[in-house]
C-alpha cells in the first residue's frame, strides 16, 4: 500500500514548461495531477507517493489513521520539489492543501477490501482565528507620538504576506520596546502580557522568542530549522501581543514591564487558537484561517478534488472528527 500526500502549489510569475512532470526526491515519487492558471499564477496539484512498510493503524472505532512518519517524508519531498521549481525559475511559490489532501493507494484486492471494511479515514478540521483591533486614528496618533519607531516596525510586520516575515518583525517590535535581545526578552515580555486580555503564559512567550524565533532565523549549526508552516499558528496571538506592547507599554525603550491603560481589544483569540473572546456591545470582526487535516498547510478553498481517480482511497469517516471552538463574551469595563 502507498500513501499519497497532495498539495496545491502556486507559482508567480508563471514558469513555462512545468505543467506536467515527475521527479524522484530520494525514495519518494513526486508528480503533477493537474494544472491551471489562476489570477496570473500557475496552480499545480502535486502528489507524493510513499510506500508503507505495514498497513496503517486503526483507531478503537476502526477508523484508518494516517502514519505520521511517512506523511512527513512525503511533505518534505513536496516542499523540495516546489522549492526546486521556485529556484530554477526565480519565482514566488506558496503551498496549500486541496480537499482531500491525502489518499491511500491499495496495490491489490486484499488491501482494498481491508480499507473498505474500515470506518473511513481519520480527518480533523483545523482552523485558527484572529480578532479585530478596533482603533480610531486620532487616539492612535496621540498614544504613539513617543514611539514612532515601534509604529514603523509594526507596520513592517503587517506588510508581510509570509508568516516567517511577520514573526521576525513582531520580535523586533518586542525588542525595541524592551531594549533587550530576544533571548533575554522572555521574562519582561511575559510579565507585561500577564496583565493583558488573552491569558498569555510565560511558556507561550518563550515559544515565540526561543522555540520559534531562533530556528526560524538561524540555520548555521542546528540540524533542523523552521519554515512558514511551522510558525503560522503563532502569528495571530503574536500580533495581538505586539499591538498591546506598542499601545500599552508605559515606558517605551525600557526593560520595565509596567503597563498603561491606553487600549483594550474588543475581540481576541484564546491560547488554544480556537476560543474567541469578544466584549459585549462592541463591534467585532473575526477572521478564520483553515488548515489542512494535519495542521500543516493552509487549506486551499478553491482546490476541491470532486472526482478522485478510482485507484485513490480517501473515504471520509462516518463521523468526522472536528476541532471545535467556543465563544466567550466579556462584560464591558
Amino acid at each position: 500500500m502507498k500513501l499519497l500526500r497532495l498539495v496545491t502549489v502556486y507559482f508567480k510569475p508563471i514558469p513555462e514548461g512545468w505543467r506536467s512532470w515527475q521527479a524522484r526526491i530520494g525514495e519518494v515519487c513526486v508528480s503533477t495531477h493537474g494544472c491551471a492558471e489562476v489570477d496570473e499564477r500557475l496552480r499545480l496539484l502535486l502528489g507524493a507517493e510513499v510506500h508503507l512498510t505495514q498497513p496503517p493503524a486503526l483507531s478503537p472505532t476502526q477508523v484508518v489513521q494516517i502514519p505520521e512518519t511517512e506523511r512527513r517524508i512525503a511533505e518534505q519531498a513536496l516542499e523540495t520539489a516546489a522549492n526546486l521549481v521556485s529556484i530554477a525559475e526565480e519565482c514566488h511559490r506558496s503551498i496549500s492543501s486541496p480537499t482531500p489532501c491525502v489518499a491511500l493507494l491499495p496495490e491489490d484486492g486484499e488491501e482494498r477490501a481491508w480499507l473498505e471494511a474500515s470506518g473511513g479515514m481519520e480527518l480533523t478540521r483545523v482552523a485558527y482565528g484572529r480578532g479585530s483591533v478596533d482603533l480610531e486614528l486620532d487616539e492612535l496618533q496621540a498614544a504613539l507620538w513617543d514611539r514612532l519607531d515601534g509604529l514603523a516596525l509594526l507596520a513592517e510586520a503587517l506588510a508581510h504576506d509570509h508568516a516567517t516575515g511577520k514573526l521576525h518583525d513582531f520580535v523586533r517590535v518586542f525588542e525595541r520596546a524592551f531594549t533587550v535581545t530576544s533571548t533575554n526578552l522572555v521574562t519582561p515580555l511575559a510579565r507585561f502580557l500577564a496583565g493583558a486580555p488573552g491569558d498569555f503564559s510565560r511558556s507561550e512567550v518563550e515559544r515565540w522568542l526561543v522555540g520559534l524565533r531562533h530556528p526560524a532565523t538561524h540555520a548555521d549549526r542546528r540540524e533542523a530549522f523552521l519554515t512558514e508552516a511551522d510558525v503560522s499558528p503563532a502569528i495571530p496571538r503574536m500580533q495581538i501581543g505586539a499591538y498591546d506592547v506598542l499601545l500599552n507599554k508605559d515606558q517605551w525603550r525600557s526593560t520595565s514591564s509596567a503597563r498603561r491603560d491606553t487600549w483594550r481589544p474588543t475581540c481576541w483569540v484564546g491560547s488554544d487558537n480556537t476560543t474567541i473572546h469578544v466584549v459585549k456591545g462592541r463591534e467585532a470582526k473575526l477572521q478564520f484561517h483553515a488548515l489542512d487535516d494535519f495542521g500543516r498547510y493552509p487549506r486551499d478553498l478553491s482546490g476541491f478534488i470532486r472526482d478522485p481517480p478510482d485507484g485513490w482511497w480517501c473515504r471520509k469517516p462516518r463521523e468526522e472528527s472536528l476541532l471545535s471552538g467556543s465563544l466567550i463574551v466579556h462584560a464591558p469595563e
